[in-house]
């Protein structure tokens, strides 16, 4: 899986300099910006028989979750 990130500033300025980034806002924050690429090579009945075959759905969700569902 790629995972690409991108930080910009959270607040909207105006740009008075095309290629200029605005001042980073006074407290800190930041907006994060994360991109996900499926592999292709592998088909989605494929991604799920190796999740059961490793337990995943045994152990997710957590027991704790569950309970809240109803379930």
């Amino acid at each position: 899986m790629t995972m690409l990130a991108a930080m910009a500033p959270l607040h909207a300025a105006a740009q008075t300099n095309a290629g200029a980034m605005p001042p980073p806002p006074a407290d800190g924050t930041f907006l994060l910006t994360i991109f996900l690429k499926h592999d292709q090579s592998k088909p989605l009945p494929k991604i799920n028989q190796a999740l059961a075959d490793q337990g995943f759905y045994k152990a997710f969700p957590p027991p704790a979750s569950r309970s809240c569902r109803g379930t």
